[in-house]
């Protein structure tokens, strides 16, 4: 193993370590993480991945679609938190309780 990928994997195995021992003192837990293990992380290069682009281009479209949706449901939340606002404001009509004055 060269020495760049020795000293890469020494620094990745003290960031764990580092880790849960953070993760543990803030959530105040006791949690261990799963063994690494051999050869689960392999690097891909770009150029290796026939399809890399355009599942990156769906994805930024897909995106830009959430957000889109996301924007949507905000104003529709808003547009039903004046509605409710309206509704509990009514006053009942001196004439039948049921009514409501608008």
């Amino acid at each position: 193993m060269c020495p760049a990928k020795e000293f890469l994997g020494r620094i990745q195995d003290e960031m764990r370590v580092c880790c849960i021992k953070l993760y543990n003192k803030h959530y105040e837990k006791n949690s261990i993480l799963k063994q690494k293990k051999k050869g689960r992380n392999q690097y891909i290069n770009v150029k290796d991945m026939g399809n890399y682009r355009e599942i990156k281009k769906q994805l930024e479209q897909k995106e830009k679609k959430l957000a889109e949706a996301n924007n949507q449901t905000k104003k529709l939340d808003n547009t039903t938190r004046d509605i409710n606002t309206i509704l509990d404001n009514l006053k009942p009509t001196k004439l039948n309780k049921n009514n409501m004055l608008i």
